[in-house]
């Protein structure tokens, strides 16, 4: 079973508003009832984990073998952040129902495409 995301560019940080897109690239044993690539975002650090599935496609009738294009918008909020007791990232997920292995893409979206660093003044 292979699983790939693979981005148009070799870019990985995103201003608001901005494409990301790629294409989702798979090989099963057997035939999946769907594939669906997610964007989320996360927390990291002290309390509890929030996550939030912001956007997803997926695909349907899928074949054993192939490759689909994807596009998502970069969205505005939450921008990526580090901070001391908590940070926020983002990232895509291709998940289907016949795995176990799921292929998870860090990457930054914030103004500027730079990731923000709390507690830290200008």
């Amino acid at each position: 079973m292979t699983l790939e995301i693979i981005f148009d560019e070799e870019q990985r940080a995103f201003a608001p508003g901005k494409n990301i897109s790629g294409r989702m690239r798979w090989r099963f044993e057997t035939i999946p009832q769907w594939i669906e690539l997610r964007l989320f975002w996360f927390t990291e650090g002290k309390g509890t984990q929030d996550l939030s599935v912001v956007e997803k496609q997926r695909i349907t009738d899928c074949p054993m073998s192939g490759e689909r294009p994807f596009s998502f918008v970069a969205p505005a909020h939450p921008p990526s952040c580090s901070g001391k007791l908590v940070s926020i990232r983002w990232a895509l997920e291709m998940v289907s129902d016949v795995q176990e292995q799921v292929p998870c893409i860090h990457i930054i979206i914030a103004p500027n495409a730079e990731e923000l660093v709390l507690g830290t003044a200008e």
